[in-house]
This record gives C-alpha cells, structure tokens and sequence, in this order.
C-alpha cells in the first residue's frame, strides 16, 4: 500500500477517526493490490503488546488463572518463554475483564505500540479476539 493508504488507515489518519479530527469526505478510492491492501488495513487494526512493555504483564495476570485452566502445558511453555506456544484467551474471559483491560490499554494508549492503532480499536474492544504468546498479546 502507498504513503496514501497508511494516511487513510490508522488511528490518527487526516481524514478523522471516530470523534477526533476533521472529516473529510473521501469520494474515490482506487485500489490497486486488494491483498496487500486488505493485509495492510488488518495490521493496522491489531494491536501488538509487546513482552517488554509494563502492559504485558499486567494484562497476562488477568487472564493467567484462565489460560492455564484451558491448557495448563501451553501456559507454562509461554510462561517459560516458548515461541511456538499460543493461546487465544477464551470469549467469555476477554468480556468478563474487558474493564480492566481496557483501564490498562486507556493508560497505555500513547505507547508506540498503541498510538496509531488506539483510535481505531478503542469504542469495538469488546468485539475483538486476543491471543497470547511469549513475545506479545495480541489484540
């Protein structure tokens, strides 16, 4: 996707996201690679938390209980550092804390992880999925 698309699809993009910016109308959009387009524009909506971050840990101790109780091996291996282990954390978990961790996503929300990506996923959290691995959450 050109300089353009990233103009258009991200969180802090000039044509107004959500409640911020000034919108403009976009009359004509000329797509020229619909599967990178469509990689780019879904990698602009996911969040990535990276292990390094405070928010990683503070994000995985809610949902720790939860993610050894669906497989107790998988957790450990992640938990140990494992890259090929993952596990995505249970719907009814995700909804059950959606309050705390969107408390520890509004408080990071100016990370670089975050910032461009915040705007765009911050009003539909409840309708993401999430996983988790050794090197990041992602959202």
């Amino acid at each position: 996707m050109p300089i353009y698309g990233r103009t258009l699809v991200n969180g802090k993009s000039v044509f107004g996201v959500g409640d911020e910016g000034t919108k403009l109308r976009i009359s004509s959009l000329i797509i020229d690679d619909a599967h990178a387009c469509l990689e780019t524009v879904e990698d602009k909506f996911t969040i990535k938390i990276p292990s390094e971050s405070e928010a990683y840990p503070q994000l995985y101790d809610i949902v720790k209980h939860d993610l050894h109780s669906q497989c107790e091996t998988k957790a450990i291996e992640i938990e140990n550092g494992d890259p090929t282990s993952y596990l995505l954390i249970p719907y009814w978990v995700w909804q059950d804390n959606i309050v705390e961790i969107s408390k520890i996503l509004v408080t990071n929300s100016q990370t670089d992880f975050l910032e461009f990506i915040w705007p765009l996923v911050k009003e539909d959290l409840k309708l993401c999925n999430c996983s988790v691995n050794s090197r990041e959450i992602e959202i």
